[in-house]
């Protein structure tokens, strides 16, 4: 599944969000819905070099 695919995710703006917090990552980042809340979406990103990073959503 692509990250265009993924429900509440706005791949640019969780990129330029990460930028202005100043995380270093390789993009471009990958997103994938994990758990099964409705209420509160969590999910996995990881960028090119591997890193992970967990969000809440």
């Amino acid at each position: 599944m692509s990250s265009a695919d993924i429900v509440g995710i706005d791949a640019g703006a969780v990129s330029l969000w990460f930028a202005t917090l100043g995380v270093d990552f390789a993009g471009p980042l990958a997103f994938e819905r994990i758990g099964l809340g409705q209420s509160n979406l969590t999910h996995l990103v990881q960028d090119q070099d591997g890193r992970r990073w967990v969000l809440l959503s």
